[in-house]
């Protein structure tokens, strides 16, 4: 019996264990607001409290004092949403700004690499309504574009007071908008983040079967299905703006036991081997998914009760 009760007890651990997932908050975050991350080779892009966009290089396995971007793109409005890439062999960056006129828009602006500014700085009228364009993600191939608006293109219909458009790029325009009406709800769908090489799209919700406020989900453009991130990803508070590459997901959380307070943001990493985060600075999630806790401690409590 002390042989059965010992094997059963390491499937206990063991389900314990696989069921938690390693998520830290990164050691740039503070007592103010860091969200909206955005990483771009060995770069993250964020907003701070003040709704400037800055910039921290990682290097060695950590993140550096951030610093506000250079060039025309901060200003005394609010920036949001920092999106890079290279179009055709130039870095530029997609984000949104808010004027008192239409709220925010989306702009785009191209790095100089001689001065390492951020120049000529346009407005996207296509992707722009006269009403709020929160957030905003373009693929890498700068095929498509995903945007969060309250308004509404080529008069089509929206389904609730925020919700997610797609668009692609063709002859120099952004065209054909498709309202996202598979994942759109009554609530606000806030953030929004594209996916590439899973052709995934990462949105922010507050629905009936969220454990908290806004939740993160991911929806499959192949499957056409919707999944509900993990619980060690979300919690019983606000999960908001979100990042992933092949190496990592960092995301933002609001006021987490594991965060420094506010807004901070939290990285997991999907290949431990490459990515490393500076332990000194970081606070180890302690969010578990119980469900497996209860389900193993109730099979083992009736295997032994039988055998007793």
């Amino acid at each position: 019996m002390k042989k059965l009760f010992s094997i059963f007890l390491l499937i206990l651990i063991g389900l314990i264990g696989f069921s938690q997932l390693e998520v830290r908050s990164i050691n740039i975050s503070t007592k103010g607001a860091e969200r909206m991350p955005f990483m771009f080779e060995d770069e993250l892009y964020f907003v701070d409290q003040n709704h400037d966009i800055r910039v921290s290089k990682y290097t060695n396995g950590q993140f550096s004092m951030p610093r506000k971007i250079k060039g025309d793109i901060n200003t005394e409005q609010n920036e949001l949403y920092p999106n890079v890439l290279l179009l055709e062999g130039k870095k530029i960056m997609y984000f949104t700004r808010y004027t008192p006129v239409t709220d925010y828009d989306v702009y785009k602006a191209e790095y100089n690499e001689n001065t390492e500014e951020w120049i000529n700085v346009s407005k996207v009228e296509e992707l722009s309504t006269s009403e709020q364009e929160w957030g905003i993600s373009v693929s890498p191939d700068h095929k498509k574009a995903f945007v969060t608006t309250k308004g509404i293109y080529n008069n089509l219909s929206n389904v609730g007071g925020r919700d997610i458009w797609m668009f692609e790029f063709k002859n120099g325009k952004w065209i054909n908008p498709i309202n996202l009406r598979e994942i759109n709800t009554s609530f606000d769908e806030w953030d929004v983040f594209y996916y590439l090489d899973k052709n995934e799209l990462y949105f922010s919700s507050k629905r009936d079967d969220s454990f908290g406020g806004y939740d993160i989900y991911s929806y499959s453009l192949n499957t056409k299905k919707i999944n509900h991130l993990d619980r060690n990803i979300n919690s019983d508070k606000d999960e908001r703006s979100f990042f992933r590459n092949k190496d990592l997901m960092i995301f933002t959380g609001k006021s987490r036991d594991d965060g420094q307070g506010g807004y901070d943001l939290f990285i997991h990493n999907i290949n431990p081997e490459e990515i490393h985060i500076e332990k000194t600075e970081e606070k180890i999630s302690s969010n578990i998914n119980y469900e497996y806790f209860i389900f193993a401690g109730l099979s083992l409590y009736l295997i032994l009760k039988n055998i007793i």
